[in-house]
Order: C-alpha cells, then sequence, then structure tokens
C-alpha cells in the first residue's frame, strides 16, 4: 500500500465494539509494537494489556478527570461542545 494512501485513508475510531480482542490479533499488535522505530533504537516502551472491563472504568475516570483539570485552564477558547465530550470520556489529549 501507498504511503499516501495510507494517510488518506485514516480514520480517527470514536466508538468501540465490545467484542473480546482475540488473542492472535493482540499478539500481532503487540509484535507491531514491539518493532516500532524509536529514536536511538531504545524502544523505551512497555506495554500493559488490560482485560477487566473494571479496571478499564477506573483508567478512564483518572484520564477524564487529567482532561477536566488540563483543559480547564487551557489558555485558547474550545467549544462547549468538546468540553462536554471530556466530561464523559469522549475526548482525549
Amino acid at each position: 500500500m501507498d504511503f499516501f494512501d495510507v494517510v488518506l485513508k485514516r480514520r480517527s475510531v470514536r466508538r468501540f465494539k465490545r467484542d473480546k480482542v482475540s488473542q492472535r490479533a493482540l499478539n500481532r499488535i503487540l509484535e507491531a509494537g514491539r518493532w516500532a522505530p524509536s529514536g536511538a533504537n531504545l524502544q523505551p516502551w512497555r506495554f500493559i494489556v488490560v482485560a477487566s472491563a473494571e479496571v478499564k472504568a477506573k483508567i478512564a475516570d483518572v484520564c477524564s478527570e487529567f482532561s477536566r483539570r488540563v483543559w480547564k485552564n487551557f489558555p485558547l477558547k474550545l467549544p462547549d461542545s468538546w468540553l462536554r465530550g471530556v466530561e464523559h470520556g469522549t475526548s482525549c489529549i
């Protein structure tokens, strides 16, 4: 696939299926991340797979609270609809 095809056909996903990701797909995703380029080939990342819905909800709550605090004092005027999205965990930074 041509690079520009990839760029032009890219989409942001805002809603996800609740289907469980297969172990095979998860392994491929993690392998792709492991092989991704990094500065000086240091590969400083660590991957954590979270399967628990309860833990995911707690992470979402923490991230939403963080976003509310950060964007509350943002110097530029953001649309009210975007700020409502942060309150409901549907916008990200």
